[in-house]
């Protein structure tokens, strides 16, 4: 039982990670900038889901690995600073290198800061 409530709370906070993401990475100033860019070499709109999703997994992992949600407690930073900070982070590292970064590199930088920008 234990083993199936663990999951079922990975598994909604993997859920919540991809609809804050998708939500900041989709109305993003510089969204337009990333999809002109990206969008013809990822399958279009929908290819844009692969990299929120790529992104959440990432964030998940990490929380997994640092205690759950306390992990943001530890950080000194809510989770949705994190979230809004990760999205910025990828969208300007895509922009300025022309290539799709990768999320848990992002990840770990934003971390790193402390989740401020």
């Amino acid at each position: 039982m234990i083993k199936l409530i663990k999951t079922y709370h990975r598994t909604h906070n993997l859920l919540q990670n991809v609809a804050a993401i998708s939500g900041d990475f989709h109305t993003h100033k510089l969204y337009h900038c990333f999809y002109d860019t990206f969008g013809k070499h990822m399958d279009g709109f929908i290819g844009n889901y692969d990299v929120c999703i790529d992104m959440a997994r990432a964030l998940n992992d990490w929380e997994v690995a640092n205690g759950g949600s306390v992990a943001y407690e530890h950080l000194g930073t809510p989770w949705i600073e994190i979230v809004e900070h990760f999205v910025d982070s990828m969208i300007l590292r895509s922009i300025e290198t022309g290539e799709i970064p990768n999320a848990r590199f992002i990840l770990t930088a934003v971390l790193k800061d402390g989740g401020t920008p």
